[in-house]
């Protein structure tokens, strides 16, 4: 998969950045953060494959690998909106030439719409992503009461419509 070509004012390509690298160890982040629609704030990760909610009760090796998975996900959106909320309040005395300055503007903080994507490529079935769908929702279910969120789960080609990843 390959991510749009965004403008760079309005995205912040949050894994690997010198920001989330001056946090240290222990902080997990997104793909990426985007600014859609002058009111969207999207933290978009994506995953080849995604383990089936059906089966993962089946043995201790899938209900391991289930949780890790969920686990971590949930752990990068959250440490993700963390980190963009120290941002907006201006407690990193980082350089954020990194974060595009249309995400940083003052101006939109009220009107934002926080939006949770995880894109899973291999997934064909679009039916199929409620699963994934519903496991986040659950496990994020405070932040979304909290913050309005919404969580989106899409495949490939759903992400192609989004407007996240370029049509091959």
């Amino acid at each position: 998969m390959e991510f749009g070509t965004f403008q760079k004012e309005k995205v912040f390509r949050m894994e690997d950045s010198r920001l989330q690298h001056s946090f240290g160890e222990g902080v997990k982040t997104v793909e990426f953060v985007l600014l859609k629609d002058r009111d969207k704030l999207l933290f978009v990760e994506a995953k080849k494959s995604c383990p089936n909610r059906d089966n993962r009760y089946e043995n201790k090796g899938k209900t391991e690998k289930f949780e890790e998975y969920f686990s971590d996900i949930s752990d990068k959106f959250v440490d993700s909106l963390q980190m963009m909320l120290n941002i907006f309040l201006d407690r990193r005395t980082v350089n954020l030439d990194e974060v595009g300055s249309h995400i940083t503007d003052e101006k939109i903080y009220s009107i934002l719409k926080f939006r949770f994507v995880l894109v899973v490529k291999n997934a064909v079935d679009i039916a199929w992503l409620a699963g994934p769908k519903e496991e986040l929702e659950a496990r994020l279910l405070r932040w979304k009461k909290l913050w309005n969120i919404e969580v989106i789960v899409l495949n490939e080609e759903l992400a192609v419509r989004y407007g996240i990843v370029l049509k091959k």
